[in-house]
C-alpha cells in the first residue's frame, strides 16, 4: 500500500471513529502488521505514520508501561487477540475505557475497536480518544448530583441540622451550605473571610453562657484541626440559645479535597430532644439501681448491694491486692416474738430500730439487710482502724438496752487475714455472732 492510499485510509478510518483521537491503529489481523496514524495539538489531524508488526504483542508491552496500574488487566483481557476479534464477530463495534499515563498524571481515554467494512475481513481499525474532559464533567455532575442527594436525604431524615458550613483551609473563607430556620432567627453570618474568628464572635451570642467558655476553648482551629488528624473528625457539644432557651446540640467538623484543595465540612445538629432523653433515661436507671439495691423497710442496702460488693472485694483479693477490711454479723433477738406477740407492724419498727443503731455506730461503712433479722457491715478505713472501741460501744448498748428491754442486738467480727475469700470472713464473723447470741440469752 502506498503513502497516499495510507493517508486516505486514515482520514476515513478518523472520519469514521472520532475527532479527538490521540491514535489510530490499522491492523492486519492475518499477520498481525500494523500502521499507527497519530493526531498533532496543532492541526488536530492525521501525522506521521509508523508502521510495525506483531501488533497484540506490542500493545501488551506498552500497557504496562503506559496505562494505569488498576486498569491494565481489564485492557490485557480485552486486547487478547482471540477475545478482542470475539467480540467484533457479535457487535462488530468493541470499546473499552481506561486511564493512561501522561506525565505521571491519569488521563481517561476509550478504546475504540472495529471491522473496516465494505468487504474488508483483513483488517479492524482501533482508535484511542481523548475522553478526560467527558468523564471528569460526568463525574463532577455526578458528585454534585449525590452530594445534593446525601443532605437532602440527611436533612429529610433529620430535620435537625441548623447549619452547615464549608470552609477553604487556606484562605478561611466560608459559607453556609444550608440552614433551617432556627439559624436564620439566630442572626449569624452566612459568610465571611475568617471562619473561626467570626464563629468566636457570633458565639457571644449564640452559645449559651454556661456553656460559652468551653466552646471558645475548645473551638479553636489548632483543636479542630488536631483531632481530625488524630481520629478523623471533632466533635463538641454544647448548648446553644434558641427562642431564648438553652438547646443542646452537636457540633461536628471533618475535612475532605474537593478539586485539589481541602475544605473543611461543620455541622451543628440539634440533639437536645436526644440529649434529654438519655439524662431521663440516666436519671431513672440511677433511680432503678438505687432502689434495686436499698431495702425497702430500712433503706439500707440490701442483699444484692452486699453481693456486689463481696464480688469487687474478691476480684482485689485475686488480683493480689492488699486489702484491708472487717465484717461484722448482727443479729436482731427476739424478733420472732414480737411479731408472734405484737404484730408485724411491731416487728417492722424493731428491725427499723435495730438498723439505726448499727448505722449510728458504724457511720464510716456500708450496712446491709442480708436476710430477714440479719444485717453485715463491711468496715474499711477509719471504721476498720477503730474497730475494737465500735464493737465495745455496741457491747454496751445491748448491755443497757436489755436492762430496759429495749433493742438487743448480737454481733460478731472478723478481720481479713489472708483469707482466701469475703465469705471466708463472714463465716469466722457469723460464728463469733452466734457465740454473742448464746452469751446474751444465757445472761
Amino acid at each position: 500500500m502506498d503513502k497516499k492510499k495510507h493517508i486516505t485510509n486514515g482520514l476515513r478510518i478518523a472520519q469514521a471513529l472520532a475527532s479527538d483521537y490521540i491514535s489510530i491503529y490499522y491492523v492486519d489481523i492475518k499477520d498481525d502488521t500494523f500502521i499507527e496514524y497519530r493526531s498533532t495539538d496543532e492541526y488536530q489531524e492525521l501525522g506521521i505514520e509508523q508502521a510495525g508488526e506483531n501488533f497484540f504483542e506490542v500493545s501488551r508491552r506498552n500497557a504496562l508501561r503506559l496505562i494505569h496500574p488498576e486498569d491494565q488487566a481489564a485492557f490485557l483481557r480485552a486486547m487478547d487477540k482471540e477475545s478482542l476479534l470475539h467480540a467484533l464477530e457479535g457487535e462488530h463495534t468493541f470499546m473499552l475505557n481506561y486511564r493512561m499515563m501522561f506525565d505521571n498524571e491519569p488521563k481517561y481515554v476509550q478504546l475504540k475497536a472495529s471491522r473496516m467494512g465494505d468487504g474488508d475481513e483483513r483488517h479492524i481499525v482501533i482508535g484511542v480518544l481523548d475522553i478526560d474532559e467527558l468523564v471528569q464533567a460526568r463525574e463532577t455532575l455526578q458528585r454534585i448530583r449525590q452530594e445534593q442527594a446525601t443532605y437532602s436525604r440527611i436533612f429529610a431524615l433529620s430535620g435537625d441540622y441548623i447549619c452547615i458550613y464549608t470552609v477553604d483551609l487556606e484562605t478561611g473563607g466560608y459559607t453556609v451550605f444550608s440552614a433551617i430556620q432556627d439559624y436564620e432567627d439566630l442572626g449569624l453570618t452566612r459568610n465571611g473571610e475568617d471562619f473561626f474568628a467570626n464563629a468566636h464572635r457570633d458565639s457571644q451570642k449564640a452559645v449559651y453562657r454556661e456553656d460559652l467558655e468551653l466552646f471558645q476553648t475548645m473551638f479553636t482551629r489548632e483543636k479542630v484541626m488536631q483531632s481530625i488528624r488524630e481520629t478523623g473528625i471533632f466533635a463538641l457539644n454544647y448548648r446553644m440559645v434558641v427562642d431564648g432557651k438553652p438547646v443542646y446540640v452537636c457540633l461536628k467538623a471533618a475535612v475532605v479535597t474537593e478539586n485539589g484543595s481541602e475544605k473543611l465540612i461543620v455541622g451543628t445538629t440539634n440533639i437536645d430532644a436526644q440529649v434529654r432523653r438519655d439524662m431521663d433515661y440516666a436519671r431513672d436507671l440511677s433511680v432503678a439501681r438505687m432502689r434495686a439495691s436499698r431495702d425497702a423497710l430500712t433503706g439500707v442496702k440490701n442483699r444484692a448491694a452486699y453481693l456486689d460488693v463481696e464480688a469487687k472485694i474478691n476480684r482485689r483479693i485475686r488480683d493480689g491486692e492488699q486489702v484491708r477490711f472487717a465484717v461484722v454479723v448482727c443479729d436482731l433477738n427476739n424478733l420472732k416474738q414480737t411479731n408472734d406477740n405484737y404484730g408485724h407492724q411491731a416487728g417492722d419498727q424493731l428491725l427499723k430500730d435495730a438498723c439505726g443503731i448499727i448505722c449510728n455506730i458504724f457511720k464510716h461503712s456500708p450496712v446491709f439487710r442480708v436476710g430477714g433479722d440479719e444485717f453485715a457491715v463491711i468496715s474499711q478505713g477509719q471504721d476498720y482502724e477503730n474497730m475494737d472501741a465500735l464493737m465495745e460501744r455496741m457491747r454496751r448498748s445491748n448491755a443497757r438496752n436489755e436492762a430496759s428491754g429495749g433493742t438487743v442486738i448480737a454481733c460478731g467480727m472478723a478481720r481479713y487475714d489472708h483469707d482466701s475469700s469475703v465469705a471466708a470472713v463472714f463465716e469466722r464473723a457469723d460464728r463469733k455472732m452466734y457465740e454473742d447470741k448464746k452469751t446474751l440469752k444465757d445472761d
